[in-house]
């Protein structure tokens, strides 16, 4: 059997590469958590022996969750999740539609400026799903959901 010593340099080559491999992968991760709609938290204590814990949280941002019933007593959010609950692939105003039809004292002219508001944000902080098809948009809940999660290092 050959014996070869391993310089210092050889040790460092090879740490770098590596390095740079788990940085390459670690962006494909991020990416892929971004896509879920997930991020991290990373946190540090100190108990009275003087160790340090680690922890890593991860959250889902408040993405809308399905609602089985029409709350007219609720939040806009939550109007908006009861109508995306309803069916698949929906505008504006078919959101408007349903919300109006279980709530038939609103004003439609006014609330439907409030609305393209709220979904203007729900969409840009990701917490629907939007594709714009022609001259409007087309609504969707976000498939997938995860509660908040800690793990200890």
């Amino acid at each position: 059997m050959y014996e070869e010593s391993v310089t210092e340099r050889q040790v460092t080559i090879f740490l770098v590469n590596k390095q740079q491999m788990l940085k390459e992968e670690l962006k494909k991760v991020e990416l892929a958590l971004e896509a879920l709609n997930i991020s991290f938290e990373a946190s540090e204590t100190v108990n009275s022996n003087d160790e340090k814990n680690r922890s890593l949280s991860f959250i889902v941002r408040d993405a809308l969750r399905v609602m089985p019933e029409f709350d007219p007593n609720s939040k806009l959010d939550n109007k908006i999740a009861f109508a995306l609950s309803q069916k698949k692939d929906l505008t504006k105003d078919d959101i408007l539609e349903i919300i109006a039809k279980h709530q038939p004292t609103l004003d439609k002219n006014k609330f439907e400026r409030t609305l393209a508001v709220r979904l203007s944000y729900l969409l840009k902080h990701k917490m629907i799903s939007g594709e714009k098809r022609v001259r409007s948009y087309i609504y969707n809940l976000l498939p997938f959901e995860i509660s908040h999660t800690s793990l200890i290092l």
